[in-house]
């Protein structure tokens, strides 16, 4: 009986994690999109037994914490509803140029906004406004790679596969990040 009960207990536990799993970001020919809905733009955090207020006020420490020019940064603020900031990340990705017999590793600048929306036990994250540059060139997320600089070719077939990749981790580490966060804020704070 003891066995049965702990099987149940780790089944339910298993299931639980799996459904509260963050959403992730794919890199599609359309943008960035939600992994398990590319219909999304936006992915949902959850963060169990956490008010909306909570939530904004430890996504909001976040922004005071991570960035150097907090103020600056905070584009919009409905206290316990809504934040977007304005993010520039010089190297997010590296760009494969490959032309001649030579190979040149770029590196690819983003420049975006990042909305939160709040619920209880849930943050809605998404980013928008995403310009990519390598350089002062603009880089396509699609276009002819021939013809200047794309992820995705005219024909939707993927050009720059580890491009694309690098931008997914680099937004998936951020979402990660920030969901450590807010999870985490009361052992930050209890020092």
């Amino acid at each position: 009986m003891r066995k049965l009960i702990l099987n149940l207990f780790l089944m339910l536990t298993m299931v639980t994690s799996i459904f509260s799993q963050t959403d992730k970001f794919v890199f599609t020919k359309n943008g960035l999109k939600n992994a398990n809905d590319e219909n999304n733009s936006y992915v949902v955090i959850d963060i169990e037994n956490v008010t909306a207020n909570e939530l904004y006020k430890r996504a909001l420490r976040y922004v005071h914490e991570t960035f150097k020019n907090p103020q600056e940064v905070i584009k919009g603020d409905i206290p316990d509803e809504y934040l977007r900031i304005h993010v520039f990340s010089p190297t997010c990705a590296t760009y494969k140029n490959v032309g001649l017999g030579t190979t040149a590793i770029l590196e690819v600048n983003a420049n975006y906004y990042i909305e939160m929306r709040f619920r209880d036990q849930k943050v809605r994250l998404e980013i928008g406004d995403l310009k990519l540059n390598i350089g002062d060139a603009v880089l396509n997320i699609i276009g002819n790679p021939n013809m200047g600089y794309a992820i995705y070719k005219k024909n939707g077939e993927l050009a720059k596969s580890e491009t694309k990749n690098e931008l997914e981790h680099y937004f998936n580490s951020n979402v990660d990040d920030l969901k450590t966060y807010l999870q985490n804020i009361s052992k930050k704070i209890d020092w």
